[in-house]
């Protein structure tokens, strides 16, 4: 994979420590690697990186950089759902007035 050589390329050997405690454990290039691929495998959307947004990212910070967590998801940093969550957990489905325009009239 093409993304795996260029972090290994691109990575120092040893990371500088995360502020998020669930990356904590994240210390070295190969580590950040496995992360990274196993992320990419969970995310529920397809990711798509250019090269100008991997020349942006500061890979000496690479476990806070902001536009590393935007693009690059770590399996680690991976939070599950509320068991709560649903597609429409906030009722707006049911809130919602609907209302149909025609020509002459709108009926809600």
């Amino acid at each position: 994979m093409k993304l795996s050589k260029f972090l290994s390329a691109t990575l120092p050997d040893h990371l500088v420590p995360s502020s998020n405690p669930l990356l904590r454990h994240l210390k070295t290039r190969d580590d950040f690697v496995e992360d990274a691929l196993g992320g990419l495998k969970e995310a529920p959307m397809a990711v798509r990186l250019t090269p100008h947004l991997l020349s942006v990212v500061d890979w000496t910070n690479a476990l806070d950089d902001p536009v590393r967590r935007q693009f690059i998801p770590l399996k680690s940093g991976i939070i599950a759902d509320h068991p709560s969550l649903t597609l429409d957990s906030l009722h707006e489905e049911v809130d919602s007035r609907r209302c149909i325009i025609t020509r002459s009239q709108i009926l809600c």
